[in-house]
């Protein structure tokens, strides 16, 4: 069977491909140094209601705190510790440097619709506007919810009895 529409996201986490069809979304992806991975989840246990969250990615804050510590420390040896030797504070502020590059890199907030299961209310499924594919976010999230109340209205049907 084909997907009805597809989606790519590419995050500094990993890659992840959405296949949805007519009563499955099926995830496949990789994260970041580590692992491949696929998912499927049928449609019936998602709820159609989603929220929007906008949030920046962890090594940016990583990279702001590296960049303060190093050039603060490369500042304390220099000027407190009168150090002799210019290789460590200079790899230090190399170092500082190199952190707030990352960080300016990395300072986008990422936006993603987060679904959550119809029975726990805990978040199922993160779609993330980001990579080369964020242009087809909106219409991507609307054909899923779409899909979705469609995949629970053939259900309820299933589920009655005839009468």
């Amino acid at each position: 069977m084909e997907a009805i529409v597809t989606y790519s996201e590419v995050t500094l986490t990993g890659k992840r491909k959405y296949e949805l069809y007519p009563d499955k979304i099926v995830m496949r992806g990789s994260s970041t140094w580590s692992y491949d991975f696929e998912q499927t989840l049928p449609l019936t246990k998602i709820s159609a209601d989603y929220g929007r969250l906008r949030m920046r990615p962890a090594v940016t804050w990583i990279s702001l705190t590296i960049f303060l510590l190093a050039g603060l420390l490369s500042i304390v040896l220099v000027r407190e510790f009168a150090i002799q030797s210019r290789a460590v504070p200079g790899v230090l502020g190399i170092l500082s440097g190199s952190a707030l590059i990352v960080a300016i890199a990395t300072m986008k907030k990422v936006e993603y619709a987060s679904f959550c299961a119809t029975e726990y209310g805990s978040v199922l499924l993160s779609v993330a506007r980001s990579g080369p594919e964020r242009n087809r976010f909106e219409s991507f999230v609307q054909a899923l919810v779409s899909q979705i109340e469609y995949a629970k209205t053939l259900n309820q049907g299933a589920q009655q009895p005839p009468s």
